[in-house]
């Protein structure tokens, strides 16, 4: 129970409200704070640079003013050079100069007097004043304060001592150095925060130039000053910005607490409470919501005054929904049924023809409603020809397909008839026509394919071209004039035009629901999309490109409605009938049976033996490559089909072995001896010279030479 109650106050809209207000609060106090921390600390390091330029510029009175009274740095060193005074030993037991001991005094006494932490004079090598070079300087004076606040640690350095190697010291604070040694830089000043666990303190060093009599530059002084008081400021302000923001959140969280529960928490905790009753009831309340909620916010009275007419609107409602709910049940059994005819009206059975080698075909056709006005049909009118149609119906929906069907039915009863497709066009344009009151019409691919030839005779009324791919090209349109729609207009002459079709060539018939088709941003797929997506498939069959296209589509509408029917046939011509093939492992003892396969072939035939041992010889060598190189080592089969025609013998052999195309092979230079000649060649050549034809193709990972001779 505990843990439920804490789930549903967790989820309220009061406890949200209060959380979210609260962050508001939360970071636009930081921000404040954050404004005012930058600001505060800027002031006091403002403070702390001031000090620290002062104390450097006293120093550096100091020791300009000695050195126009006849100091000078080099001698200084020279004089002076490996004296190291000890840690508070005084200054006249180090042994130094008396002027440089006098200077060193007054260096003590600016550091006691300006609570600097150390004071230190260098002069900078030579290589330090070249561009990007910085080792080493020289230590000229150096003072450590006698309070007990440095490191056990440091100790002052030796007179001319060279320190520092570059590595210890940023690029920036190197550049600073030199500017200052160049003359380039009056003044600066340098800030290290050290880490919390840091046995240092945090500081600020004020770096000035030394000048000589003449204006040069010949030493700087370093002026290290302490910053604690910073971080104890920071820290002290951090503490009061956190308290007053943490008193003021919760007083305005409080404000906000009364103000929302009031106004806005308790009146949608009896929205919804009469919401979920409704939901459960679907009964009139004993007293409209509007009379027991008060509150000052308009969102709230409007919401209100809304659920009181939900209600009243969903009672009437539901008061009717009963009738509709049964016309709809009705509307779409009768749909279903629709439906169910127009599917069987379409031939939908694949592979259409199992037992005809000579083809391949599929169509689809994805309605955009219930029911739809395209259609696609194939018919065997007998065993040569091939009736294969294409069409659009105006319109959509049970009208669209009911005009369908009727014109599929007249078309099938025409071609049955041995109708040509300009006469099946033309009697159904006449048939519509007669009687369309509604006005609609429909455009339509027809034609009528001779299986042995591979000619189609076609006609166009009013529809989109078809796309052709001829075998080993692309999939292009084939434009040609166009008929009027069908039932536009009784008493025209539809005119028909010729398709040639090879072996390996397809046909692509598709209505206008697949270049239209459109995407939420009204882009549609157009006929370019089209065409790339079937040559993406060109070497597929008819239903990988039919899916593949309608793949396609699908990705580029995406969740976008289809606003109309889109269906395909795709037709691939394989050729006519040939000769019968024989199959057999491709080895040496296997040549013989393809002899007498050849033989049979020509048996009862009226023939040249002559020519015919011409043409075994070819066979032979030919045969005899497959064995021996195709599958090297391996065994592997050969297919070796023969057709006699019009004293034409046809042959061609195929395997799949490894790629390679024996035409290629440079014929042999006879004027050559035998000796001087390269090896091989010589057997294709006499290929070549027996047979009338030759020619060599990889397909489908086969390599298939075809040879014709007259015998």
């Amino acid at each position: 129970m505990a843990v439920n109650k804490a789930r549903k106050v967790l989820s309220s809209l009061l406890f949200n409200l209060l959380i979210s207000f609260a962050v508001v609060v939360f970071a636009i106090s930081m921000i404040i704070a954050s404004i005012g921390y930058n600001q505060f600390s800027t002031k006091i390091t403002e403070q702390y640079e001031k000090a620290a330029y002062n104390a450097g510029a006293t120093g550096q009175a100091l020791i300009e003013n000695a050195l126009k009274n006849g100091g000078d740095i080099d001698r200084y060193i020279a004089e002076n050079e490996g004296i190291k005074q000890g840690k508070n030993q005084p200054v006249d037991e180090c042994g130094f100069t008396a002027d440089y001991a006098q200077l060193l005094k007054s260096l003590e006494i600016l550091c006691d007097t300006q609570d600097a932490s150390m004071i230190y004079v260098i002069k900078l090598t030579d290589e330090y004043a070249e561009p990007g070079l910085y080792s080493t300087y020289y230590s000229v004076f150096d003072v450590l304060t006698k309070e007990d606040i440095l490191p056990s640690y440091f100790a002052p350095w030796a007179v001319g001592a060279v320190n520092l190697s570059a590595q210890q010291i940023k690029q920036e604070d190197i550049e600073i150095y030199t500017n200052i040694w160049r003359g380039n830089l009056e003044r600066a000043s340098l800030i290290q925060l050290q880490e919390k666990d840091s046995d240092m303190f945090d500081h600020i060093t004020s770096l000035m130039p030394i000048k000589n009599s003449s204006g040069k530059v010949t030493a700087i002084i370093c002026i290290q000053q302490p910053m604690q008081g910073l971080r104890d400021a920071r820290e002290h302000y951090m503490t009061v910005v956190g308290w007053v923001t943490l008193g003021l959140a919760a007083f305005f969280v409080l404000v906000s607490w009364w103000y929302l529960k009031t106004q806005i928490s308790k009146p949608l905790k009896k929205v919804a409470s009469e919401a979920e009753r409704f939901a459960q009831n679907t009964t009139r309340s004993e007293m409209p919501l509007k009379k027991t909620i008060k509150s000052r916010i308009s969102e709230i009275y409007t919401l209100v005054e809304s659920i009181d007419g939900m209600e009243k609107d969903t009672l009437e409602y539901i008061e009717n929904l009963d009738k509709i709910n049964a016309e709809r049940q009705k509307l779409g059994a009768e749909l279903d049924v629709a439906s169910s005819i127009q599917n069987a009206m379409l031939p939908n059975k694949f592979p259409a023809f199992p037992d005809r080698k000579e083809f391949d075909l599929f169509a689809n056709m994805t309605p955009a409603k219930e029911v739809g006005g395209d259609f696609y049909n194939y018919i065997a009118i007998d065993d040569d020809h091939l009736l294969l149609a294409i069409a659009d119906v105006s319109g959509k929906g049970i009208p669209a397909a009911l005009f369908m069907m009727i014109t599929m039915i007249l078309t099938n009863d025409r071609a049955m008839m041995g109708m040509s497709p300009s006469e099946i066009v033309t009697t159904t344009n006449d048939a519509i026509s007669a009687h369309n009151e509604a006005e609609m019409f429909v455009t339509m691919w027809l034609g009528i394919l001779e299986i042995s030839t591979g000619k189609i005779t076609a006609v166009n009324a009013g529809h989109d071209d078809p796309a052709i791919y001829r075998k080993g090209k692309v999939f292009e349109l084939a434009k040609e004039k166009h008929g009027l729609v069908v039932g536009a207009m009784g008493g025209l002459k539809y005119k028909s035009y010729e398709i040639q079709l090879n072996p390996g060539d397809k046909l692509f018939l598709y209505t206008d629901g697949v270049p239209e088709a459109t995407r939420s941003d009204n882009a549609m797929f157009d006929i370019e999309r089209m065409i790339s997506s079937l040559n993406k498939r060109a070497q597929m069959t008819p239903k990988e490109i039919i899916d593949g296209v309608k793949e396609d589509v699908n990705a580029f509408v995406g969740d976008a409605p289809q606003f109309d029917d889109m269906t395909m046939l795709c037709f691939e011509y394989k050729g006519a009938k040939s000769g019968p093939t024989l199959v057999l492992d491709a080895t040496d003892a296997n040549l013989p049976s393809v002899e007498e396969f050849l033989e049979k072939v020509l048996d009862g035939q009226t023939y040249s033996k002559k020519a015919f041992n011409h043409l075994k010889i070819a066979v032979e060598e030919i045969y005899t490559n497959v064995a021996h190189y195709a599958y090297r080592p391996d065994v592997g089969k050969v297919w070796v089909t023969a057709e006699y025609k019009d004293n034409i013998f046809k042959i061609v052999i195929e395997d799949k072995g490894k790629p390679y195309n024996p035409l290629e092979q440079d014929d042999p230079d006879l004027s050559l001896g035998v000796d001087d000649r390269d090896i091989g060649g010589l057997g294709i050549f006499m290929t070549k010279k027996l047979v009338d034809k030759i020619d060599y193709e990889r397909v489908d990972d086969k390599n298939i030479l075809k040879m014709e001779k007259k015998i």
